[in-house]
């Protein structure tokens, strides 16, 4: 029966390399550079940014790790002692300076995006972004499984844990989290857009669309620039393991790369079903 088991597990592993092509392909290949800045200095970008997520609190993360839902949110009494302002701060601030990113605008005709119409000036700008008031904290470790062991004394809280344990992607608990002001360029392609109002609505309209969906966030112009109105959370570090189901055989770590999503895939849906339970 064991030698069968293990036969079988390596059918699967062989067949399901594949697939690997297929699932690379579905990696998000935005051009986001702040979004790419923070993955690369191992923060999870928050879209849309906001001031909901909070340290300490349990997240369900899904498997592609693009979203985040609040399970159980860590009492702010909790919270006072616990946070600390990272020394790494400068740093981070030095890396997120500034970048671009492009926007699809179509300038004269009052649309924004890939909307159709009759537009002949239709094409793809580039808009400048700079963060100024960059402030990242966090949380021990240490401090944070106190947290976690508390949340987990509630018992709405463990349901709602062990309920969402087992839907496919990552329970985590947040640990460091990255705020910053955001200010938005609008002078594109060597002339400043703001000179005509009508431009001016339009690109911020799409700057609303392209890098804040779904928020009220709002922009102010100030000087050729759009500036969020307050600082705003836009990247989260989850505690280095997540939570794992009773019966897994394999720590959950959140996957940085196509390949490791693939291999969590092989783990969590090909291997732990038919491994003997722990």
């Amino acid at each position: 029966m064991r030698k069968l088991a293990v036969l079988a597990v390596s059918v699967l592993l062989v067949t399901s390399v594949a697939s690997a092509a297929l699932y690379y392909s579905s990696r998000d290949t935005g051009d986001h550079q702040l979004s790419d800045a923070l993955r690369s200095l191992g923060y999870l970008p928050i879209n849309p940014p906001s001031n909901l997520m909070n340290l300490g609190s349990l997240y369900y993360v899904d498997p592609q790790v693009k979203f985040f839902k609040t399970i159980c949110t860590a009492d702010e009494q909790d919270l006072h002692d616990a946070i600390i302002k990272s020394p790494s701060t400068r740093m981070l601030a030095d890396e997120l300076d500034s970048g671009d990113f492009s926007l699809g605008l179509k300038l004269g005709a009052g649309t924004v995006g890939s909307g159709g119409g009759n537009v002949v000036d239709s094409f793809v700008r580039r808009v400048h972004y700079s963060l100024t008031d960059v402030q990242l904290y966090e949380i021990p470790l240490g401090a944070n499984q106190r947290i976690y062991t508390k949340l987990m004394s509630r018992g709405e809280c463990n349901d709602a844990v062990m309920a969402n344990i087992y839907a496919g992607g990552f329970v985590c608990q947040g640990q460091q989290i990255m705020e910053a002001t955001v200010e938005y360029d609008l002078r594109m392609d060597g002339r400043t857009s703001g000179s005509s109002t009508a431009e001016a609505g339009e690109i911020a309209d799409a700057i609303k669309v392209t890098a804040h969906p779904n928020s009220d966030v709002q922009l102010t112009e100030r000087a050729g620039r759009l500036v969020t109105g307050s600082a705003l959370k836009y990247g989260i570090a989850m505690n280095p393991t997540c939570m794992a189901p009773p019966h897994a055989r394999f720590e959950r770590i959140l996957p940085k790369t196509g390949f490791d999503r693939f291999m969590n895939f092989v783990k969590f849906r090909l291997l732990e079903p038919i491994l003997p339970g722990t």
